[in-house]
C-alpha cells in the first residue's frame, strides 16, 4: 500500500546479535510463517503489548502502523502527529500516533515502539502493517514457496543472498528515492518500464499513460485485466502476468504515475531484499 508523502514515525527494532565475523556469511535473526490476508497479500504474526496481532507486509507503505482497532482494542495511548503531512493512498489524512510496548516481531524485540494510526479499511483480521521504516534495517526475505519471512543481519556481498538454490537468479539494483521507496526497472513484452514493488497491493497496476503509450490502449479506454506475454527481470521472467489497467475516470487513475508490481505476480517469486546494499535478488517462488 502506497503512501503519497510522510514522514517516518516509528523506531527501528533492536537486532539480538552482533554480525559474524565472516562479513558474507548470512545471519538470520527472524524468521516467521508468511500467511496471506483475504486479497493474497503477505501476512505475519507479531506481538503488540503482549498481544497478537496480524501485521501486512507492506513494502509500499512508509511507516509500520496499527488500525484504529487495535489501538483501541490494545488501549494504546494516542498521540498527535505534529505538521503530519501522511496520506493514504485513499486521501486520508494520518494524525496520530501510539507508543506501544513490548513489540516483538519473532526474534526481534523493542521495549518502545511508535506506531502511527491508520484508517480501519485493511482486511478482517490485518492489526497492523510493517512497513520499510523498521525492514530497511535488515535484509529482508520473502520465500512466497515456502511461506517464510526471514530477516538477516545487512550484508553487502555480491550473490551470496541466494543461499536457497544454485539456478540462476536476477539481481536488481534499486533506483535512488527517499530510502523507503523499493523502485526498479524491468521489462513488460520487452519494454523497459520502471516499478514500485509494492507486497501492499494484491493486485499489480499499469498507469494508462504508459499502457497508451507503449501498448497501444486507446485514451479513454474502460478498465481492464491485462495477460501480458512475459514480465521479466534481468534473466528471471514470469510467464502471462495479469496486469490491471484503472478506469480513467478513477481515483487510482489519478494517483498511479508508476508501475505497481503486487502479488498478483510477486507470489510467483521469491525475494532477497538487501536495503543496505540497495539491490533485490529474485527467483522463481519453486527454485530450489
Amino acid at each position: 500500500m502506497r503512501f503519497l508523502a510522510g514522514l517516518a514515525v516509528a523506531a527501528s527494532l533492536l537486532a539480538p546479535a552482533e554480525a559474524v565475523a565472516d562479513s558474507c556469511a548470512l545471519q538470520q535473526i527472524a524468521s516467521l510463517d508468511l500467511g496471506a490476508d483475504m486479497y493474497r497479500r503477505p501476512t505475519v504474526q507479531i506481538s503488540i503489548a503482549d498481544h497478537p496481532v496480524t501485521a501486512l507486509v507492506d513494502t509500499g507503505g512508509l511507516i509500520s502502523m496499527v488500525t484504529e482497532a487495535t489501538a483501541s482494542d490494545l488501549a494504546l495511548s494516542r498521540h498527535p502527529i505534529r505538521d503530519s503531512r501522511m496520506v493514504t493512498f485513499k486521501g486520508e489524512k494520518i494524525t496520530t500516533f501510539v507508543d506501544a510496548s513490548n513489540v516483538r516481531i519473532g526474534a526481534l524485540a523493542a521495549d518502545r515502539l511508535n506506531l502511527s494510526v491508520m484508517p480501519n479499511h485493511f482486511s478482517d483480521g490485518v492489526g497492523a502493517t510493517l512497513a520499510p521504516d523498521i525492514m530497511r534495517n535488515y535484509d529482508v526475505e520473502l520465500d512466497y514457496g515456502a511461506k517464510k519471512f526471514n530477516l538477516f543481519l545487512s550484508k553487502s556481498c555480491d550473490g551470496a543472498a541466494v543461499y536457497w538454490t544454485k539456478q540462476p537468479g536476477a539481481i536488481v539494483p534499486l533506483k535512488p528515492t527517499n530510502g523507503y521507496t523499493l523502485l526498479i526497472t524491468l521489462k513488460i513484452d520487452g519494454k523497459e518500464i520502471p516499478a514500485i514493488i509494492d507486497t501492499g497491493s494484491g493486485a499489480s497496476f499499469m498507469p494508462r499513460l504508459v499502457a497508451e503509450r507503449y501498448f497501444g490502449l486507446a485514451s479513454g479506454a474502460p478498465s481492464s485485466s491485462v495477460s501480458f506475454s512475459e514480465l521479466s527481470f534481468e534473466g528471471v521472467s514470469v510467464s502471462h502476468p495479469e496486469i490491471q489497467i484503472p478506469d480513467p475516470d478513477a481515483n487510482i487513475s489519478r494517483l498511479i504515475d508508476t508501475f505497481i508490481l503486487g502479488n498478483s505476480i510477486l507470489r510467483r517469486l521469491h525475494l532477497y531484499i538487501a536495503y543496505k546494499e540497495q539491490k533485490i535478488y529474485i527467483t522463481a517462488a519453486d527454485a530450489r
